[in-house]
């Protein structure tokens, strides 16, 4: 559906318009042209919303449209529909008259298309759109191949950085396809798989620092037994040690510590209740502001419903008029047809006395 107003051409094909198509109100090419009677041209769904208008008056002359009469431009709109144009869509080469313009542009290959991931607000050209939803948008909606969770093309990477189902290499082994999941199961080196591992007390302080075979590394674990037992014990002694200092802290320290917490949050209860009392204020002013936007919104539903009802109206005037169009013509050949019948009797008098008679 055509939208209220103008044509909306290319700027490339403007200069090539005369300006005399151009409407009065919206500025576009004219769309169904009406002339007034101070002789200018409108859109007809212009110059009926400023008709509605208080004290209407002509853009071109300022002449008062209240009571002017207003009759359609059949020879401006014949040109208008023959104007050569092209497709204001970017990547489109179509070109054709203007009265195929509306039909081609909603229907045009390169119209732009809101995608329709949620989360992206990229308009795409039709042709294009599939594409770009199923394989180019960040926010299209994919599932891991490995684990089947919903991801997006933009988070599936970071997904694939951390999925458990995701297959790996041993670095120890060197055996692939390890889900990464079990790796650690796999590397464990008591109940593991894994052909090759570092002794477990390293990371405590064992100096053993390299790759064992499974026969080795059971072998360093008993023959170092009691090596292992003594990092275990100094670890548990450190942390013992840690937990005894933290405990043995002078009672009069925490004291001063638990006083200076006191005195800071004295001296900012002056600012606490600054910022409730304007938190406060802040709420009544938001509250406020709710019941204005509440109205307005209400305004806007009962200016929609007045548009929708002077559209049926202006419809139904249409409907109207076309109807009285019909009816012209039929009058206009009933005319004709008497004319002629007058002609034929001066051209024969003797057809008179028929006519009398019937």
């Amino acid at each position: 559906m055509a939208a209220p107003g103008g044509y909306r051409v290319p700027a490339s094909n403007l200069n090539t318009i005369s300006d005399n198509l151009f409407c009065s109100t919206c500025g576009y090419v004219l769309r169904e042209a009406v002339q007034t009677e101070c002789g200018h041209l409108y859109c007809k769904i212009c110059l009926d919303i400023v008709k509605r208008q208080n004290n209407p008056a002509c853009s071109k002359c300022g002449l008062s449209l209240e009571q002017m009469e207003s009759y359609p431009d059949r020879f401006v709109r014949r040109e208008v529909a023959a104007l050569k144009v092209t497709c204001i869509n970017a990547g489109c080469g179509w070109n054709g008259n203007l009265e195929c313009y509306d039909d081609h542009v909603n229907s045009c290959p390169f119209r732009p298309m809101r995608c329709g991931n949620a989360g992206c607000n990229r308009d795409v050209a039709a042709c294009h759109l599939a594409h770009h939803e199923q394989q180019e948008c960040c926010h299209g909606r994919v599932m891991c191949q490995y684990c089947n969770s919903p991801e997006t093309m933009g988070s599936l990477q970071d997904h694939l950085e951390i999925c458990p189902d995701v297959p790996v290499r041993c670095a120890n082994c060197g055996i692939e396809n390890i889900p990464r999941g079990q790796l650690s199961c796999h590397k464990d080196p008591v109940g593991g798989e894994c052909a090759a591992n570092y002794c477990p007390f390293r990371k405590y302080g064992c100096t053993c620092d390299e790759l064992m075979s499974r026969q080795d590394l059971n072998r360093h674990l008993t023959e170092g037994f009691s090596a292992h037992l003594l990092l275990l014990v100094r670890l548990l002694e450190g942390g013992s040690h840690r937990n005894q200092e933290q405990a043995a802290a002078p009672e009069g320290s925490v004291r001063q510590v638990l006083r200076s917490a006191e005195a800071e949050i004295e001296a900012h209860s002056w600012a606490l209740s600054t910022h409730y009392r304007r938190l406060g204020e802040l709420d009544d002013e938001l509250r406020t502001l709710v019941d204005a936007l509440a109205g307005v919104a209400e305004g806007i539903q009962q200016v929609n419903n007045t548009n929708a009802a002077q559209m049926q109206e202006i419809s139904a005037l249409r409907n109207r008029v076309d109807r009285l169009e019909v009816t012209v013509q039929r009058q206009d050949a009933t005319i004709n047809d008497l004319l002629q019948l007058v002609r034929a009797v001066f051209r024969y008098p003797q057809l008179s006395s028929v006519v009398r008679r019937v």
